[in-house]
């Protein structure tokens, strides 16, 4: 567990599987010194597709297609660049280690991303406006007691509070509403 590694997704907007499964493998194989022996992707046909364009772009004359194979639930089976879908529904020593393998990616991705979500529930905006730091932060929201009551204050209140000035209380009312007029 030393060697795993967290990547969160920085080119793709929204949810789009397929290219958030190329840019990991572009970015991993990037970073690696030698080409793996095996790689095993998490999905069907179509994310052992955009896999292997990523390992293309990356590796050129060292891409080989034999070392990919796709693991793919419902029913458990193994894809192979050639197309071939082979089941992995008995007990053999291939198929639990396939299967275990497979179910241990999604557990580690899974609590990553609970974990991405639950910090960013957590968040608060105020955190984003630049010169607003964890002092005026708490010094903010000891006087008006939320984000939403900031929001609805005026420059002048916001202004009067310890550390503030006109400027950064009008750059966070921008940042909470947009443009401030008056």
């Amino acid at each position: 567990k030393d060697l795993y590694r967290h990547l969160k997704i920085k080119t793709v907007e929204g949810i789009d599987d397929y290219s958030m499964m190329k840019e990991i493998v572009l970015r991993t194989l990037r970073g690696l010194n030698t080409v793996p022996d095996l790689i095993v992707i998490d999905g069907g046909r179509g994310h052992l597709e955009v896999a292997l364009e990523g390992a293309k772009e990356v590796l050129g004359e060292d891409f080989s297609e034999a070392a990919f194979v796709a693991v793919a639930k419902s029913p458990d089976r193994a894809i192979l660049p050639s197309g071939r879908v082979i089941p992995i529904d008995d007990t053999s020593a291939e198929s639990l280690l396939l299967r275990r393998v497979r179910d241990e990616v999604h557990r580690f991705a899974i609590s990553f991303h609970r974990k991405l979500r639950a910090k960013d529930l957590l968040r608060s905006p105020l955190e984003e406006v630049p010169g607003i730091g964890p002092k005026r932060r708490l010094a903010l929201l000891r006087k008006f007691g939320s984000t939403e009551a900031i929001r609805k204050a005026t420059v002048e209140e916001i202004a009067s509070v310890e550390g503030m000035n006109r400027a950064l209380a009008e750059r966070l009312l921008r940042h909470l509403k947009g443009p401030v007029t008056e």
